[in-house]
């Protein structure tokens, strides 16, 4: 546990196809763009610590 003002890294990996969704057809696409990823408190007080770009073609 974290004592108030404590900081620690913490890095997570996971697939890539983690990030696909159902479109409106029933298909599970991965779309191009900005994912953003944040985790636990309120989403008004979470601080973004990093932005990933995914490229290329939407399967």
């Amino acid at each position: 546990m974290l004592q108030p003002g404590e900081t620690r890294t913490v890095n997570l990996e996971f697939p890539v196809n983690d990030l696909a969704f159902v479109n409106q057809n029933n298909q599970l696409i991965l779309e191009k763009g900005d994912f953003t990823l944040s985790a636990g408190g309120l989403s008004q007080t979470f601080t973004v610590a990093e932005t990933r770009v995914l490229e290329g073609k939407a399967k």
